[in-house]
């Protein structure tokens, strides 16, 4: 596939906290949330890449951070669903500001805080919450979530700080690949990927 192809020699430009069960289905159709009008048929106007700045493995300062400077109310959301094995869609961060209810057609509204759709409001039925991953979740067919900056060769590192957060999107993808494990890391929809880099859903 071209797409993975490029993956090998450019890491490109590419990207949810508790989350309602009515959000998602469940089985081998689940679907996850993806980015309207973004996605892997874009392959040809990918940027370039960006590389590392800092060191990814640094300890988030401030209160309520993860790992990857993620804050416990700060949802990843999109407006149209991602199916595994699909290839690759950009998500954004966002704040919740009206919780999804019968009358709101079980939609919620949100508030995006980053990257090139940062102060807009939107809708969606298409939210969750978010966690780093563990070598469990590893697992070929799964579906994981990765900062789209910050990159060391061709390696995505994942979020150096808190800004990394505030100006890159993260994108939702499949791991495809997982034999370079020993190498420090797999095939996120084609891209290599840290596996501590990755997140998935709770």
């Amino acid at each position: 596939m071209k797409k993975t192809l490029l993956a090998l020699a450019v890491c490109a430009v590419m990207p949810m906290a508790a989350q309602d069960s009515h959000s998602w289905s469940s089985g081998q159709d689940e679907t996850y949330p993806v980015s309207r009008g973004e996605s892997s048929m874009d392959s040809g106007r990918r940027a370039a890449p960006r590389p590392a700045q800092r060191d990814s493995e640094a300890t988030p300062q401030g209160p309520n951070l993860d790992v990857h400077f993620l804050q416990a109310d700060e949802y990843l959301i999109t407006l149209e669903p991602y199916k595994a094995g699909s290839g690759w869609q950009t998500v954004y961060i966002a704040k919740l500001v009206t919780p999804a209810s019968a009358a709101t057609k079980q939609e919620a509204e949100f508030f995006i805080i980053n990257a090139s759709k940062k102060g807009e409001k939107v809708w969606t039925k298409h939210y969750a919450l978010t966690r780093p991953a563990t070598s469990a979740d590893l697992k070929l067919g799964a579906v994981a979530y990765a900062l789209d900056g910050n990159c060391e060769g061709d390696i995505y590192q994942g979020p150096g700080t808190r800004e990394d957060n505030l100006h890159y999107s993260w994108f939702v993808g499949t791991i495809n690949d997982d034999s370079n494990l020993y190498k420090g890391y797999l095939a996120l929809s084609g891209y290599k990927v840290k596996p501590s880099a990755l997140r998935v859903r709770q």
